[in-house]
């Protein structure tokens, strides 16, 4: 490596100080001093004069020569021979760095501030500031430098000061090991304060010298150095102090930080100014002693202060320019197995492990969401409103916002903050359920023309039902409608009555195929208000499920994260995909899709809030009993949203009556009056500038709309069932886990689901458990990111 050449004009600065040092000498002789301390003792003199010998001794075993020593040094030997310690890894905890879909920076996440920076792109003045003070003979010894522990050793004896002589090797063993531990124990044996401990430290030191150039040792040096006010490495140093990259430091700059390696507090050039100051020119008097600075340079520089300019880097969701996207990104990745085996592994991968994730969010779409609900609720206001956006096809989660400050609140009367993230939230759902209903009536073979009467106060056979029945919401009947005229006017009484025909546990299993995973799976099939959004999903689940609707039943489910990479290898880390896969078959998406343009219809629930330009679209209102929560759901083939409107403290409790909302007082609030006007104006913003696209004609649909018992393949070798499966229509899905039961021979079929028997449609998936020990791949194509399944589909791989 070559050595550093001088320095660049010198600086502006404020008149050289009165009580300053007058010359160089008179640094030199203070290059080593300590801070100020109570004087050593005699038994502390003594003390050092021991370590200092059983150091040495330990250095001689390293020779390759055998030399008779006895006592402690032949315990020395011995306890190096069994030392049993571990090199940790020369690369730090750094930070992890949020993108948007662009690749524009929205957010930071770190436990250190911590920014790994190339030797190459470390200014030369700052290696020569840290090689003339800490270790000028770095490029000429090995881990241990013996001419050092020898003046160490006489000035210990001679002198009323301890001096140690670790070399840089030895420094970065023990903050690597500081940095490595995770208890008091293990930091205190990191700090090397025993026989034992120094001990190990330089046999790690010597393993640090085997596996590493002297280059790669110093550049792990200067990215894991502690520079003081929480900035780690002399890149975070360097823009933490001066806001300038680690490249661009001058002379005096770099001095100051290598000032700080004595004693990061003490030199602290923002509390202790002046201290720093003076240790700022013993350094550059070691730099002039070394070679690395001309002495008229160096009185030249030494009149002025080192000028500062700080910046404070702001870390974790509070600071990130979209906080509530961030929490629920950063749960997301606590959740996924990619990062980690367990949720601590993950979060410490999150914090520390130096990655740059590129994330689905859309900085516009956030924004335009987030103008939404503040405009239409504003931050203060007790009411809740949420919204959530996903990209059918992909599942691409661009945007959520909600009406509240990303914080604690401030006391139990402040609603205007929360770090509860209301889109991954569940409430329930109200009438946006009944298109899934409509979806489970077609899969049985019911049409979207199937006609019922719809009396209010319904009572239906096999159903539990509310006290005086079921009841439409305008308390009225509305004749015979078929499913048009039930969406269009959010009928009740039709849709149970659908539901009913159609098996309550079967459209449970429906919703959960198209993304409603909150829905539980043990109902008892009496459970009729499952049509009316009785149980609760969030917001997000519900966008799931209309984002399938929107891409022909191809359901993805939430992504968030479209590619991650790890800034030290500079390769790619593997991230949860959407598991796209075929929930229901197109030609029932289609037709749900057609009747749910009804509700834009004159006379519709969702009239007043059409997009614009008479853009195409399919929605459904939600408003559940007792106005204890709105909500809107709806999509174009490009997008699909969900809005939620409630009071977070509980609709039950506290219901949408007498609100504030979109500029008007509402006694009551209603999904097309609350959340509509939401999801409009952000659908209308996210949609600007993108052609207009409709829905596929559902003229034929019904015809190809073959819904087909699922055959029992449970017990058959996989070849079998996967033949029988695919020739039947169905997409084969092979899940990369086999069953945890050795019950059966390998390479069969353990577990099917859906169930033998259940009607679906033509297209839809089958998913096979193998019995325990058979190979899954089976020729079968991996999903996109190696995800927990294999599938095939008609005719083979797919």
């Amino acid at each position: 490596m070559n050595r550093p050449g001088p320095e660049e004009p010198p600086a502006q600065g404020s008149p050289e100080r009165p009580d300053a040092p007058t010359g160089l000498d008179d640094l030199l002789v203070e290059v080593d001093r300590h801070p100020p301390r109570p004087a050593a003792g005699p038994l502390a003199r003594s003390a050092g004069v021991v370590v200092a010998c059983l150091t040495l001794v330990t250095c001689l075993a390293l020779l390759p020569f055998t030399l008779v020593l006895g006592g402690t040094a032949q315990t020395a030997i011995r306890a190096w021979d069994g030392i049993g310690a571990e090199l940790p890894p020369i690369q730090a905890k750094q930070r992890t760095v949020l993108l948007d879909g662009e690749g524009r920076q929205w957010g930071q996440l770190f436990t250190e501030n911590r920014v790994a920076t190339r030797l190459a792109d470390i200014s030369p003045h700052m290696v020569a500031a840290l090689l003339a003070t800490e270790d000028s003979r770095f490029y000429e010894h090995g881990a241990v430098d013996l001419r050092g522990i020898a003046r160490a050793l006489v000035n210990n004896v001679v002198g009323s000061d301890l001096q140690g002589a670790s070399t840089l090797s030895q420094q970065l063993v023990e903050n690597l090991r500081i940095l490595n531990a995770t208890t008091d124990d293990e930091r205190r044996v990191a700090k090397a304060s025993t026989l034992g401990g120094k001990i190990a430290e330089l046999k790690l030191a010597g393993e640090l010298e085997r596996r590493y150039s002297k280059d790669e040792i110093l550049e792990a040096y200067l990215n894991v150095v502690y520079l003081g006010n929480g900035a780690y490495g002399v890149e975070a140093a360097a823009r933490r102090y001066f806001s300038v990259p680690a490249a661009d430091l001058s002379v005096k700059q770099a001095a100051t930080l290598v000032a700080m390696l004595k004693s990061p507090s003490a030199y602290d050039p923002l509390a202790h100014p002046r201290r720093s100051r003076e240790r700022r020119d013993v350094v550059m008097a070691r730099m002039v002693a070394e070679g690395f600075l001309e002495r008229d340079r160096f009185e030249q520089l030494r009149r002025h202060p080192t000028p500062l300019r700080e910046s404070r880097p702001r870390s974790g969701c509070a600071a990130s320019e979209f906080p509530f996207y961030c929490a629920m990104l950063i749960e997301h990745v606590l959740r996924s197995p990619e990062f980690g085996a367990t949720r601590e592994e993950r979060q410490n991968r999150l914090n520390a492990g130096g990655l740059v994730i590129r994330t689905a969010l859309d900085p516009e779409a956030m924004r335009a969401a987030q103008a939404a609900v503040d405009d239409g609720f504003g931050r203060s206001n007790r009411v809740g409103s949420a919204v959530a956006v996903m990209e059918p096809g992909t599942g691409r989660v661009v945007a959520i916002a909600q009406n509240r400050t990303f914080g604690s609140p401030e006391d139990d009367e402040d609603l205007s903050r929360t770090q509860v993230v209301y889109a991954t939230s569940e409430f329930q759902t109200g009438s946006t359920f009944k298109p899934i209903t409509l979806a489970a009536a077609l899969e049985a073979g019911m049409s979207v023309r199937t006609p019922y009467d719809t009396p209010n106060g319904l009572q239906v056979d096999g159903l539990d039902a509310p006290e005086g029945g079921y009841k439409n919401d305008d308390r009225r009947g509305h004749g015979v409608l078929d499913a048009y005229g039930a969406m269009r006017g959010s009928v009740n009484t039709y849709f149970v009555q659908m539901v009913a025909d159609a098996g309550v546990r079967e459209t449970a299993a429906v919703a959960r195929r198209l993304g409603l995973t909150s829905i539980p799976d043990d109902l008892s099939g009496r459970e009729g208000s499952i049509t009316l959004g009785a149980f609760e999903s969030s917001p997000l689940q519900l966008a799931t499920a209309y984002a399938t609707l929107a891409a022909r039943g191809m359901r993805c489910d939430p992504v968030l994260i479209l590619s991650a990479r790890d800034v030290t290898t500079d390769e790619s880390v593997a991230v949860p995909d959407g598991d796209c896969h075929q929930a229901i078959s197109p030609a029932v998406a289609v037709q749900v899709s057609d009747v749910l343009r009804a509700p834009f219809d004159s006379g519709g629930t969702a009239q007043s809030v059409r997009l614009a330009g008479g853009r195409p679209a399919g929605g459904k209102t939600g408003t559940t009993d007792d106005a204890a929560a709105v909500w809107f759901a709806g999509y174009t083939p490009q997008y699909a949203a969900a809005v939620w409107v409630g009071d977070p403290r509980g609709g039950q409790a506290h219901p949408l009556t007498g609100v504030y909302a979109h500029g008007y007082y509402h006694s009551v609030l209603y999904g097309g009056t609350g959340a509509g006007p939401v999801w409009r104006r952000t659908m209308d913003a996210v949609h600007e500038g993108l052609p207009v696209e409709d829905f596929p004609p559902i003229q034929g649909a019904g015809a190809v709309l073959v819904n087909t018992a699922v055959p029992s393949v449970v017990g058959m070798g996989v070849d079998q069932a996967v033949t029988l499966l695919a020739a039947s229509g169905f997409e084969v899905r092979v899940r990369e886990r086999p069953s945890d039961s050795a019950d059966g021979d390998p390479d069969h079929v353990a577990e099917q689901e859906p169930a033998a028997g259940t009607a679906v449609g033509r297209g839809a998936s089958v998913r096979l458990t193998l019995t325990a020990g058979s190979e899954t791949s089976l020729d079968l194509r991996s999903l996109p990111a190696g995800g927990s399944e294999r599938r095939r589909g008609p005719g083979g791989g797919r």
